[in-house]
């Protein structure tokens, strides 16, 4: 699970220039104008939890989210400032989350793997997984870009689409920025074409989460200074 942020205010396209073999960290950038904040969960093979569309703003206002025969489905909610918030991910836990995936879990544990933003971890959000029997792996801080898959892979080509979407609709208008009764059908759209098999699991595969590969997470064994050394008499 992550957060990602998604402009209104259209854009040129840019390109970043760094040495061969940097991190792509351009998907985990926020946008610095209007946004809307998707929060996101993806399991090793498809996505089961539909994302949550967080506007800025003090009242939902229907027409942003009522699409006709709207495929997936996506919850909506505001925030006063269109970011997420200690109290809006236990919210998404309990009431999105959950409810998606504990058929899936049937007796075994939920595994909810996210980075140790302070909003994921507070006293109350660990009590609320306790409750409903998920257990958490927080990632090694200020390495989402290394080890979190929707950010080392997913979140970017989601976010080109989108941009797609928003470059087709802005195509010969004089308008600066969309309103956002638009964003729910365009963020459809590019998250339909992001959720298939191959996509989530490159994005897996290239985090080292699963499989597990302990080369591409630059991992390094420690020595067992409690193994037998058949050299040492």
């Amino acid at each position: 699970m992550d957060e990602t942020g998604f402009e209104l205010n259209t854009t040129h396209r840019r390109r970043s220039i760094a040495p061969k073999g940097t991190p792509k960290k351009s998907q985990t950038k926020w946008p610095a104008k209007d946004h809307i904040t998707v929060i996101a969960a993806i399991s090793t093979q498809d996505a089961p939890v539909p994302p949550l569309l967080i506007y800025p703003g003090d009242t939902l206002i229907e027409e942003w989210f009522n699409v006709r025969n709207a495929t997936p489905n996506c919850t909506a909610t505001v925030t006063h400032t269109g970011f997420s918030n200690a109290w809006m991910t236990i919210w998404w836990l309990q009431n999105v989350f959950d409810p998606h995936t504990k058929a899936r879990a049937g007796r075994n544990c939920h595994l909810l793997i996210l980075d140790g933003a302070g909003i994921h971890t507070s006293v109350r959000m660990i009590q609320a997984c306790w409750e409903v029997g998920i257990v958490l792996l927080f990632l090694p801080a200020n390495l989402s870009a290394v080890f979190q898959p929707l950010d080392v892979q997913f979140f970017r080509t989601l976010k080109g689409h989108y941009d797609n979407e928003l470059h087709d609709h802005m195509l010969g208008s004089n308008a600066s920025a969309a309103i956002k009764g638009l964003f729910y059908r365009w963020f459809q759209v590019a998250w339909t074409k992001t959720i298939n098999l191959h996509q989530i699991t490159t994005a897996w595969r290239q985090a080292g989460l699963w499989p597990i590969d302990r080369a591409v997470m630059q991992a390094i064994t420690p020595p067992c200074t409690g193994c037998h050394n058949p050299m040492r008499q």
